[in-house]
């Protein structure tokens, strides 16, 4: 980074802001992505909270999403096993 501004790259993947298919798409992706987490993570030792008793582990809106976790172990894990299983699916790969 020279001078405050990073150097020049060509976006080959993608959806221009501001498309109506933008929100949807990335809800699609990020839900695949979450269900797998969740699938993955089947101990409820790193829920943050629960709602009638079922575990809230992360919070989505638009295209945020908020990991929640009791402990500092539990957020690690949801952060290394959503690179682990974003890795192979080729989101920003060439």
């Amino acid at each position: 980074m020279e001078n405050g501004n990073t150097e020049w790259f060509q976006v080959k993947r993608g959806v221009r802001q501001g498309c109506i298919l933008s929100p949807a798409l990335f809800s699609l992706y990020t839900e695949s992505i979450m269900r797998d987490v969740e699938t993955e993570d089947t101990e409820d030792k790193y829920s943050a909270i629960k709602l009638n008793g079922n575990p809230i582990t992360e919070l989505r809106y638009a295209d945020d999403t908020a990991l929640l976790s009791k402990t500092t172990e539990g957020l690690c894990h949801k952060l290394l096993s959503q690179t682990r299983l974003l890795s192979p699916r080729s989101l920003n790969n060439v």
